[in-house]
């Protein structure tokens, strides 16, 4: 996985000065939260591809497929957005 910039990467001011277009400094920021936060999402959503794990048989030894639930859940740790 690529790297995903920290919050100080990301909101650093010469990106801000580039978008200065006569938007006020809130609309911008907004704008920049919500492109940060679709990077972790996306970076998540491909976390769980690659992590989740599938079990074949239950508690009874009997095949049924399923998948774990904790392999979703801890697939992309919240310390990853910083």
């Amino acid at each position: 996985m690529s790297k995903i910039p920290t919050i100080e990467e990301f909101f650093n001011i010469e990106k801000i000065k580039k978008l200065n277009t006569g938007q006020g400094l809130l609309k911008i920021s907004q704008d920049l939260a919500v492109e940060f936060a679709k990077m972790h999402v996306e970076a998540a959503l491909k976390s769980v591809n690659d992590n989740v794990i599938i079990n074949d048989y239950n508690i009874h030894e009997e095949y049924c497929p399923h998948v774990d639930e904790n392999s979703i859940l801890n697939a992309y740790p919240l310390e990853n957005i910083k």
